[in-house]
C-alpha cells in the first residue's frame, strides 16, 4: 500500500487523513507538484509552464500565501546548495 502511495496521489492524501476528492485537495496537490518540479531543478517559469500552461497561478500562490512562498525559496535554495557541492539535476 505504501509503495502504491508513491504514485497514487489520492491514496497518499487518504493515508494522510484528507479527503482526496475535496476541492482543497486539488490545490494542495498542485502546490506539491510545483514544489517537486522546483526540487528537480526546474525554474519557477518552467514549472508553471509544465503544470499550468504558463499561467501565473504559482506566482499568485507565492504572493498570497507567504508560507508557500518561503517554502519555494527554501526548496530553490536547497537546490543551489546541492549544486555548489558538485550535484546537478539531470
Amino acid at each position: 500500500m505504501y509503495v502504491a502511495a508513491r504514485t497514487d496521489t489520492d491514496l497518499t492524501l487518504a493515508l494522510a487523513g484528507c479527503d482526496p476528492f475535496a476541492d482543497e485537495a486539488y490545490g494542495d496537490t498542485q502546490r506539491a507538484e510545483y514544489l517537486r518540479l522546483l526540487a528537480l531543478g526546474c525554474s519557477p517559469t518552467l514549472a508553471s509552464r509544465i503544470l499550468f500552461d504558463g499561467t501565473a497561478r504559482a506566482v499568485k500562490w507565492r504572493t498570497e500565501d507567504s508560507s508557500f512562498g518561503t517554502t519555494c525559496d527554501v526548496v530553490a535554495g536547497a537546490l543551489v546548495k546541492r549544486a555548489g557541492h558538485g550535484w546537478h539535476p539531470g
